[in-house]
């Protein structure tokens, strides 16, 4: 139900009312369901211990939070799980590709020449805008001036990103801060007071998640079904008798087995005539490469199953101390970026998105804690080095609100080799991610050179990475997995269709889709959310015959 699935339900679900429904793993979010404290917390991972997944936080019990979190060999990728997906965390930026090379892998009928016409469509049902950078109620962005000031010193350009929160739906006039009014859909929001907290989830529905448009009127408009906190496992093809057949191919549909996310005794069954995957790179991947490999309920599915994974050049920074105010606690989390383009140096160019930081630090600490304890592990070692550097930060609980000011952090996103590769492991029973670090190290190092070179510049006392960065882990992460069912020109080159013909299609089956993060040939170098999206238009117009707009 992220960016791939809501548009699916959105478009679908017009065509066919009632005849659509989502299976959710995650949990709704109603307005201010969010955690916040340390309580509330404990609950904030996704984690069973009956999953067979790498999870950086292995809880007792089953737990079904908002955020899920893998440690693979070289990459540690963090998600987002609940009702609208990777929008209930998203940091709000709505990107296009801007690198000359970002789809110079990818097929002909995919390039983003031929999707850039639903751009402005997702947009608009999304009401992006920059951030207004004065507006009643509100100061102006201190880091705005302060990253503008800095990509004047790096001789470097500077830009505001299209972002999705809700300033009320006149674009001239925004509404003050926590001021409510009903969206175009129907949903009511309030307009976003700054409070930086978007990446944990917006209790104030100041975010223009996907639950809040595309999903909200398929279930207000359209009578969308919706099975949430409910996990898949097996796909079987159907033959003409309604049997399970491993040699059709979708002609007669498919049967579809999920269980509660939670308590895996309940168990679930449904028979549709078409099934679209959209549960997220991660999500996606792993329920294709089960049905292929492990249950061989699709065994004809493309050997270029789980290949092509990215990390999209993600990389942290942080430098603490900055001598101007930074503004890291004031205002979206992302609405402004740094562009790094050297001709001379294509693949290792990148831009920089300044961040601003929620009250992470105490499920920072949380998280360390469960995976050393006791507290006397390696992380949590490298963790209270990392916390004597911030001043003001004493409290071995960490029982404070907010960070201090005294820091500017950022997020890096460029083009990485894009060639990671998930795989079954029959011993483990684990869909396991291979990554290799060593061949995006002159990315990673430039990124943190800029870093350093940052720190300087702005008279700060250390310049780091993200904690995984630091030795003797030297372990990158990302929260824009892509990648592992590629779109292709054949069932050699890719999982599913390039093909405008049959767009998003499987091959080797019908009425079979993947529509996410996943069918990316390459990282971006830009956040995905807008591409996903309008790769999900396109497939959309192709089952339903309508052309996409903003209307749902």
């Amino acid at each position: 139900s992220g960016f791939g699935g809501a548009v699916q339900a959105a478009r679908l679900s017009k065509q066919w009312p009632g005849k659509v429904m989502i299976v959710e793993r995650g949990n709704r979010y109603p307005k201010g369901s969010f955690p916040r404290t340390q309580e509330q917390f404990k609950n904030i991972v996704r984690s069973h211990p009956k999953d067979k997944v790498p999870s950086v936080v292995s809880l007792p019990e089953p737990s079904n939070g908002v955020f899920e979190m893998r440690n693979y060999e070289g990459m540690d990728v963090i998600v987002a799980n609940g009702y609208g997906g990777g929008s209930l965390l998203y940091g709000g930026a709505l990107m296009e590709p801007w690198h000359p090379d970002a789809d110079k892998s990818w097929p002909t009928e995919a390039k983003i020449q031929n999707i850039k016409k639903y751009y402005p469509i997702v947009k608009d049902v999304l009401q992006a805008r920059p951030i207004p950078e004065s507006s009643p109620g509100r100061e102006e962005l201190p880091k705005h001036s302060f990253y503008k000031a800095l990509a004047k010193n790096l001789k470097r350009p500077f830009g505001l990103l299209d972002t999705g929160f809700f300033f009320g739906n006149d674009k001239n006039n925004p509404l003050p801060p926590g001021a409510k009014e009903k969206n175009k859909y129907g949903a009511e929001q309030e307009a976003c007071n700054f409070c930086s907290e978007c990446t944990l989830g917006c209790n104030y529905h100041a975010k223009n998640s996907v639950d809040l448009n595309y999903l909200y009127a398929a279930e207000n408009r359209h009578n969308l079904k919706v099975q949430d906190g409910k996990i898949v496992s097996r796909i079987e093809p159907l033959d003409e008798f309604g049997q399970f057949n491993p040699v059709m191919t979708g002609a007669h549909g498919y049967r579809v087995f999920f269980t509660d996310a939670l308590d895996y005794s309940k168990k679930y069954i449904v028979e549709t005539k078409r099934l679209i995957i959209a549960a997220g790179t991660l999500g996606s991947t792993e329920i294709l490469i089960r049905n292929k490999t492990q249950f061989q309920t699709l065994p004809f599915i493309s050997n270029t199953l789980g290949k092509g994974f990215s990390g999209n050049g993600d990389f942290a920074g942080v430098v603490l101390n900055p001598k101007e105010e930074s503004g890291t606690h004031y205002g979206p989390t992302t609405s402004q970026y740094i562009k790094f383009y050297d001709e001379d140096d294509r693949k290792n160019s990148f831009v920089l998105q300044a961040f601003s930081i929620p009250p992470i630090f105490e499920i920072v600490d949380w998280v360390v804690q469960k995976i050393n304890s006791p507290g006397d592990g390696p992380i949590m070692k490298v963790w209270n080095r990392f916390r004597k550097k911030i001043p003001g930060i004493t409290d071995p609980n960490l029982n404070l609100p907010y960070l201090p000011s005294s820091m500017a952090a950022y997020a890096y996103v460029g083009l990485d080799s894009s060639d990671g590769k998930f795989s079954y492991n029959k011993e483990t029973e684990q869909v396991d991610l291979k990554w290799h670090t060593e061949k995006n190290m002159t990315l990673y190092k430039k990124m943190m050179n800029q870093t350093t070179q940052i720190k300087e510049l702005t008279g700060g006392s250390l310049a780091m990475g993200a904690p995984n960065w630091i030795q003797p882990f030297r372990r990158n992460f990302t929260m824009h997995p892509m990648g592992g069912c590629s779109l292709g020109d054949s069932i050699d080159s890719g999982v599913v269709s390039a093909k405008t013909s049959n767009f998003g299609e499987v091959f080797s089956y019908t009425n079979l889709y993947v529509c996410d993060g996943s069918i990316i040939p390459s990282g971006l170098g830009a956040n995905p959310s807008l591409t996903i999206a309008a790769l999900s238009e396109k497939i959309a117009e192709g089952i339903t015959g309508q052309a996409a707009s903003s209307e749902l």
